[in-house]
């Protein structure tokens, strides 16, 4: 809940993670980034202060909250050993390159991690909020429902731990 003096490893610098950098950069929080385009690592840097580190060296960057906005599959056998930040939340899709395999070396090493289906689910929720029948868009209504993807992060870990199962294995549980 506080961004003050957190680092934020973010690998991506697209729109999504442009804007995430943006206003944890607003909350007070330092901002670690890739990118594979030079217009996006200049963008970052320029208008958010943003650090830039190499593609290949992100996975390596020390800090709180290690932010996937890029492709998927980024967490595999060779990013998970060098993984130095306590905590994965991000944007990006199908970030485990293998879900059972991969969510359980996370567990290993005590990183938390948010599954991207929970924790991304607020453009879904904003978008349904304007597509269902019979409705318009409510901004406030959108802002209650995406406060509760809080409560099933919360729950989804606490289930995590309680069975000794990944995050991600767990979410696939509790879809059924």
């Amino acid at each position: 809940s506080d961004f003050n003096r957190r680092t934020f490893i973010l690998q991506g610098a697209g729109e999504v993670g442009f804007r995430f950098a943006r206003l944890a950069k607003e909350l007070g929080a330092r901002i670690v980034a890739c990118d594979t385009e030079s217009r996006q690592v200049e963008r970052i840097r320029h208008e958010v202060g943003a650090t830039i580190v190499d593609t290949e060296n992100i996975f390596t960057q020390a800090g709180d909250v290690f932010v996937p906005c890029a492709v998927g599959g980024i967490l595999n056998d060779e990013t998970i050993p060098v993984l130095q930040c306590p905590i994965i939340s991000g944007p990006a899709n199908n970030q485990l390159a293998d879900p059972e395999r991969h969510g359980m070396m996370l567990m290993e090493k005590n990183i938390t991690y948010v599954v991207d289906f929970i924790g991304n689910a607020g453009g879904l929720i904003a978008a349904a909020d304007e597509l269902l029948p019979g409705r318009h868009f409510n901004e406030e209504r959108v802002k209650r429902n995406i406060q509760r993807i809080a409560l099933r992060v919360a729950r989804n870990l606490e289930l995590a731990s309680a069975e000794k199962k990944s995050p991600h294995e767990i979410a696939i549980q509790t879809c059924d």
